[in-house]
């Protein structure tokens, strides 16, 4: 991790994973995925942006919003809340296929909606977001992570999302 918020602000690029918590059993309003029922749990996805990261970033923390993406019928329903953001700065995109499939092997994440946020995806993941029963400590993403030392990581908490608006 680095230093202040005001300076984290200023990285432009990179990967991330959204941490979100879903509190009750929940369908998902997209044509694609209306027929799941998503148990209520933790759910880890997984991004990039290549540049503008911290606008990519606000609007997936902001509820209302035009969707447009996958994960933006999750980030608006009203039963699903970020709980966290881990910030892989100025890592490539294809990082973010890697951390899903380091994720969904050493911590047994699970796939609950195939093919979800990966439709520009080269490796041929499953999907983008991985679910867990139980919350990943902020330790353990960052012992998973720790041999990646060529990578600054940044973590924020839901208190500090305001600084993103």
């Amino acid at each position: 991790m680095t230093g202040d918020l005001e300076s984290k602000i200023k990285i432009s690029k990179g990967v991330y994973i959204l941490e979100f918590f879903l509190s009750l059993e929940t369908f998902i309003d997209n044509k694609n995925f209306s027929n799941y029922k998503l148990p209520n749990g933790w759910y880890y996805y997984f991004g990039s942006a290549q540049k503008n990261l911290f606008s990519r970033i606000s609007r997936h923390i902001a509820k209302y919003k035009r969707k447009h993406w996958h994960i933006d019928y999750i980030s608006s329903n009203k039963n699903f809340s970020i709980n966290r953001v881990y910030i892989f700065e100025n890592a490539i995109k294809k990082y973010e296929c890697f951390l899903t499939r380091l994720f969904e092997k050493k911590l047994k994440l699970t796939h609950i909606l195939k093919r979800f946020g990966n439709g520009d995806c080269e490796n041929k993941c499953l999907s983008h977001m991985l679910y867990s029963k139980e919350q990943i400590t902020k330790e353990s993403i960052f012992n998973l992570t720790n041999e990646l030392k060529k990578i600054n990581i940044i973590y924020i908490e839901q208190n500090n999302f305001f600084h993103f608006r």
